[in-house]
């Protein structure tokens, strides 16, 4: 049997199942997800929206759900096979291997909680219980839409629209006949009284004022052609020794990658999907895609990668080899998830060379907040010997490891 998990605020949906995270002395509100795949608590994201068939989950997006190993995080990734074990019990109760607890762990990104299954920091992380409810099998409607049988009492009203025959009075219109009797009446030549009636078309006079207003618009339509142009502008333009720099901790305001892409040289017309991971060798790159609110106009931001020792990571992960050589350059646009090596978009300045080594923080670029915006950069292994190669889990909690944007 296959049923569905969806968004309480979603009923009109043709899904199946509505599911709410309800809090055990954590976070409370609907299960969302980020653009990448990422489920999270918080962060005022729409509800999400899932299939689950023989205790396996997929999304609205056809991702399949699994437990990122070695932190056991529940996300949802392109081309995943997804991880079985889940059930949904008569009080919609959502368990994996017969257990309804899960854990609940701060990302430090705007108030979300991502969800884990074990192997958290439980001086951070809390327990929750996560419930769906109106539950029924794909291709049936939900026992709340039926009552729409009232419909056919509609044609009932128009009925007695019939009996309206009553507009058979216009009969009475041979009326007209009397004004048969008023051409003889001499009263006809009286309409010489119009004659004052031609005075009228000398109103229009204070018409021709009309025309000077839209003479006063045309100049207001050249005012927002320049203005259109002008905050496209605004992105990296501020040279760098005039931006201020940031912090290159979290301890601040900050944005976290709202799409990880992997594009491989090798493959160069395959698409990978977005991640969790980031990933760089000498022939895989990574694209990040970051979104800058609209309040940060006039701030400056600086983009930071965090590298902490391993003995630091409770919740992630990550293996490292090579010199710790790798650029990065900022994209004429950001990605999606379709991007491939072939088609990545173009960088929009020279590469940064860095170097990077477990227990470092490392500035990467400072500029002028493109408020508003989505913007991409690519990550790469660079020129030095041996080629450095990275696989991390990009997450806050409780050491941050990845990309970031901090803001002042």
């Amino acid at each position: 049997m296959k049923s569905a998990i969806a968004a309480l605020s979603l009923l009109s949906s043709t899904t199946a199942l509505v599911t709410h995270n309800t809090p055990c002395g954590g976070p409370g509100g609907p299960v969302g997800q980020l653009d990448d795949g990422q489920n999270r608590i918080g962060q005022s994201l729409h509800p999400a929206t899932y299939c689950i068939e023989h205790g396996k989950l997929i999304d609205a997006h056809g991702r399949g759900c699994i437990l990122t190993p070695p932190t056991t995080q529940w996300q949802c990734d392109v081309g995943a096979s997804p991880d079985g074990g889940f059930a949904i019990g008569s009080d919609g109760a959502l368990s994996h291997d017969g257990v309804e607890k899960f854990w609940s762990c701060p990302t430090g990104d705007h108030g979300g909680f991502n969800v884990y299954i074990q192997g958290v920091d439980k001086s951070t992380c809390v327990p929750i219980n996560m419930h769906a409810d109106k539950c029924y099998e794909m291709g049936h409607s939900p026992t709340e839409q039926p009552p729409k049988h009232p419909k056919p009492e509609r044609p009932e009203h128009p009925a007695p629209q019939p009996e309206q025959p009553k507009p058979q009075h216009p009969k009475p219109e041979p009326k007209p006949e009397h004004p048969k009797p008023q051409p003889p009446q001499p009263e006809h030549h009286e309409p010489q009284h119009p004659k004052p009636q031609p005075p009228k078309p000398k109103q229009p006079k204070p018409q021709p004022p009309q025309p000077e207003h839209p003479e006063a618009e045309h100049p207001k339509a050249e005012h927002p052609k320049p203005e259109h142009p002008k905050p496209k502008q605004h992105p990296h333009p501020t040279p760098d020794h005039l931006v201020k720099q940031c912090p290159t901790d979290l301890h601040g305001p900050f944005e976290f990658p709202h799409l990880i892409v992997p594009v491989d040289s090798s493959k160069p017309g395959q698409e990978h999907g977005t991640r969790l991971n980031g990933q760089i060798s000498p022939d895989v790159s990574c694209i990040f895609n970051f979104d800058i609110p609209r309040e940060d106009e006039g701030k400056n931001c600086s983009l930071i990668f965090l590298f902490p020792k391993a003995e630091e990571l409770e919740t992630s992960f990550f293996n490292f080899s090579g010199s710790g050589e790798v650029d990065f350059a900022s994209l004429k646009k950001p990605a999606d998830s379709q991007t491939t090596y072939e088609n990545k978009p173009d960088t929009a300045g020279p590469y940064h060379p860095k170097s990077l080594l477990p227990g470092t923080s490392v500035r990467i670029d400072d500029f002028t907040c493109p408020a508003g915006e989505r913007i991409g950069y690519i990550m790469r292994s660079g020129n030095g010997h041996p080629p450095t190669k990275l696989e991390y889990f990009q997450d806050y909690n409780p050491a941050p490891i990845g990309l970031y944007i901090t803001k002042c």
